[in-house]
C-alpha cells in the first residue's frame, strides 16, 4: 500500500500512469484431484410449493359444462351441448398451432395474453360454418371477450405441461 501511495498524484491536475509501474501477479494452484461426479444415496420426494421456485398445485379445473352454463346466464342465450364441444375443439385448435405454442413456452402469462388476443379472431373465423357457436361469439363482442379471458389461462397451462 505505501508503494501505491508513493505514485499517486499529490496535486489534482498531475497525471498518474500506474501501467508501467504495478504488474499483476497470477497464481495458478492445484487444491483438489480426484472425481466430481454425484453419488445418488437415497431417493426423495419433494413438495414444489415448499421449495423456491415451486408452485402451488392448481386448482381443481372446473367442468366445461358449468362454464357454459355461466355464459349461457351472464349473456342470456341457450348454449347446448354441442357449444360445449365446439369450445373444446376451439381450445385443441388453438393448442396445434405452432406458433401460439411458441410464444407460450417464450412468455409470461401476461405477454403470452397479448398474443392469444390477437389470434383470438383467427381461430373463430376459422370455425365459422352456418349459424353455430362461432357465429355466436362473432356476432357478440361481449360474450367473445369473456369467452377468450376464460380460456386463456386454460391455452397457456396445457402449452407449458
Amino acid at each position: 500500500m505505501n508503494y501505491l501511495l508513493r505514485k499517486l498524484a499529490k496535486q489534482v491536475s498531475e497525471h498518474v500512469y500506474l501501467a508501467d509501474d504495478v504488474a499483476l501477479e497470477y497464481r495458478n494452484d492445484k487444491v483438489f484431484e480426484g472425481s466430481i461426479s454425484l453419488e445418488v444415496q437415497s431417493v426423495a420426494d419433494l413438495d414444489p410449493t415448499q421449495h423456491v421456485g415451486g408452485r402451488a398445485p392448481e386448482k381443481e379445473k372446473e367442468k366445461l359444462s358449468s362454464i357454459i352454463e355461466r355464459m349461457s346466464e351472464k349473456f342470456g342465450v341457450s348454449l347446448t351441448e354441442s357449444d360445449r364441444l365446439s369450445r373444446e375443439q376451439l381450445v385443441e385448435d388453438m393448442l396445434q398451432n405452432e406458433d401460439l405454442k411458441e410464444k407460450s413456452v417464450n412468455n409470461s402469462m401476461e405477454n403470452f395474453e397479448f398474443s392469444f388476443e390477437n389470434m383470438f379472431m383467427d381461430f373463430l373465423i376459422d370455425r365459422m360454418t352456418e349459424k353455430n357457436f362461432f357465429m355466436e361469439m362473432m356476432e357478440n363482442e361481449e360474450m367473445r371477450t369473456y369467452l377468450m379471458k376464460d380460456m386463456v389461462g386454460e391455452v397457456y397451462h396445457k402449452f407449458k405441461e
